[in-house]
């Protein structure tokens, strides 16, 4: 038995993984404790896995300016004091870190304390502290046919993300009746990513009306920057009552993916893996401002696997057009289901928490 520290937190798209990877590891006879943020999204996440061990780290995202950078340094500071705390206290046998702000303090004290490190870079394009503590680790798990600079292809593995037990591709039936829902015709989800989108959020409130013209229901998570109405009616052309409903989070996302026809998602490496485990067809608006526009080059890579279309948040004027001309489009759902259920055939979370055992063992 050994005993693993994974470090995840300060978005959805780290800790997801890491809470799959826990599970793994916790299956297998492992100890193992989750170093997670003190944001309100991971707070939300972990609440739904009581059985894990965490603890929340001081920190927050590197920012730009004098200012941001001074305020970067002094949380890197904060981070490198803890990690020193933690790791004389915890004493683990092996780190795992997901990048993000979190991960580079816990990864250089590691260094001090020549415990062994392995790395998971999720997006297409490698993140900042990815990137700068990739020599300082003897395993990266990245995305198929991704590469990165400065790393021996004998300490890569290309297993792809770890996707929580929890999200499972369900019947679409089954599906809608577990979230309360009703569906005359086809099902629009919109997910904004894990603390909601309000630029995606503006576009339902602006094309509703028109969607349920067509007889498309709306399910949109919005985060928490702006409530919505629970819950709001319009008719369609034929008279029926078409449904908008409205959630601020959800921690079910296997349901919700498996209830739609199509989904308008961000293109974070975790929404792009839980649209591929429930077969869900995607419409993707990657995030214009994340690090090194990784989301678009998530986007594009998924698009070119014939498994979602993608539009940028600038042209956001087409996508009802777009929304309209897929989601009836019985052919090309198929199509895509097809591409995804392909796209689903390893088990990454098994095959890092072997890998993990291995590496640990040796």
């Amino acid at each position: 038995m050994s005993r693993f520290l994974i470090v995840c937190g300060g978005t959805g798209g780290h800790l997801a993984p890491g809470i799959a990877v826990a599970e793994g590891l916790l299956k297998r006879g492992h100890e193992c404790r989750l170093v997670i943020s003190r944001k309100e999204v991971d707070s939300r996440l972990i609440a739904d896995y009581p059985h894990l061990t965490y603890l929340r780290a001081p920190g927050r995202g590197y920012g730009g300016g004098v200012l941001g950078i001074a305020a970067s340094g002094w949380d890197l500071c904060r981070g490198i004091f803890f990690a020193l705390t933690l790791f004389k206290k915890e004493k683990p046998d092996r780190i795992l870190a997901f990048g993000g702000f979190l991960s580079l303090g816990m990864v250089i004290v590691a260094q001090l304390y020549a415990i062994p490190v392995a790395l998971h870079e999720a997006n297409n394009r490698p993140g900042r502290v990815i990137r700068w503590v990739r020599k300082m680790a003897d395993r990266v798990y990245m995305p198929p046919r991704v590469r990165i600079h400065g790393v021996a292809m004998e300490r890569v593995r290309h297993f792809g993300y770890p996707v929580r037990e929890g999200i499972q591709l369900l019947a679409q039936a089954d599906a809608r009746l577990r979230l309360g829902i009703e569906v005359d015709r086809r099902l629009l989800v919109v997910v904004g990513g894990s603390q909601g989108a309000e630029a995606l959020n503006e576009w339902v409130d602006q094309n509703f009306n028109k969607l349920a013209q067509q007889g498309i229901s709306v399910y949109c998570v919005t985060g928490t920057s702006k409530e919505r109405p629970p819950l709001r009616t319009a008719p369609s052309q034929e008279g029926h009552s078409v449904h908008c409903y409205s959630v601020g989070f959800t921690g079910d996302m296997g349901t919700l993916l498996s209830a739609a026809d199509v989904v308008i998602s961000r293109a974070g490496a975790g929404a792009i893996a839980e649209l591929i485990r429930c077969r869900a067809p995607g419409i993707l608006i990657p995030y214009p401002f994340a690090s090194d526009d990784h989301q678009l080059a998530n986007a594009r890579g998924h698009e070119q696997l014939g498994a979602a279309l993608v539009i940028e948040q600038k042209n956001l004027k087409d996508l009802l057009h777009e929304v309209e001309s897929l989601i009836f489009n019985d052919w090309l759902l198929n199509r895509f289901k097809d591409n995804l259920q392909a796209m689903d055939e390893r088990d990454a979370t098994g095959a890092i928490v072997a890998d993990l055992e291995k590496i640990t063992n040796d």
